[in-house]
């Protein structure tokens, strides 16, 4: 069981890019958007090596209906959010975080 959760300031930003983004086409998609990442998290909260491991020590979780990941990494019972990462835009350019 995960008893802390941190959002490195970078994957702050790419949140906050993303939902800058859908509220310029809608209200509702960015609030969906929210609540995809809560339910997202949750879910990594809960059962975080259910995830697959995508290089190394990383794991990912892909949102429901959006075409963005959450890539985390487990230190005992922190759970780290490293990068918020579009599908198709620079894969893996997280790696040297």
């Amino acid at each position: 069981m995960v008893s802390k959760i941190t959002i490195a300031e970078q994957a702050q930003v790419e949140i906050q890019n993303a939902l800058d983004y859908y509220k310029e086409i809608s209200t509702e998609l960015s609030d969906d958007l929210i609540v995809k990442f809560r339910l997202a998290a949750a879910e990594i909260t809960s059962h975080p090596k259910l995830y697959p491991c995508i290089r190394g020590q990383y794991r990912k979780i892909n949102l429901e209906r959006f075409p963005y990941k959450i890539v985390f990494r487990l230190k005992g019972h922190e759970l780290h959010i490293i990068a918020f990462s579009h599908h198709k835009q620079r894969p893996n350019y997280w790696r040297k975080r």
